[in-house]
C-alpha cells in the first residue's frame, strides 16, 4: 500500500484560536517522510530543521517527488505519480 490515510481532527477551541482553511489542503500530494513537519507546524513549533514547505498544512507547502520501491537498490525507486497517471 503507497497511499496512507491523513486525517486531521481539530476541536473547536482549537479552530477558534487557529483559524486556517484545512479543506484547501485536502488534495495535495504528501509524503509521510515530512510528517514531523505538519506536526511541528500544528504545534507552533519552529526550529533549525523544521521547513514550512514540508508542512501539508502550511500556505508556503510545496509538493516533492513521492518515491517508493526498494531505497537499497540503485535503479529500486519510483515515482509514485508517474505510476498512477
Amino acid at each position: 500500500m503507497y497511499t496512507v490515510p491523513f486525517m486531521l481532527w481539530q476541536s473547536p477551541t482549537w479552530v477558534a484560536t487557529h483559524p486556517n482553511n484545512s479543506l484547501a489542503y485536502v488534495n495535495r500530494k504528501f509524503s509521510t517522510q515530512d510528517l514531523i513537519h505538519t506536526w511541528s507546524d500544528l504545534a507552533g513549533l519552529s526550529y533549525h530543521l523544521y521547513i514550512s514547505e514540508k508542512s501539508v498544512v502550511n500556505p508556503h507547502f510545496h509538493e516533492s517527488t513521492r518515491w517508493i520501491g526498494d531505497s537499497y537498490d540503485k535503479n529500486g525507486l519510483i515515482d509514485l505519480d508517474k505510476l498512477t497517471k
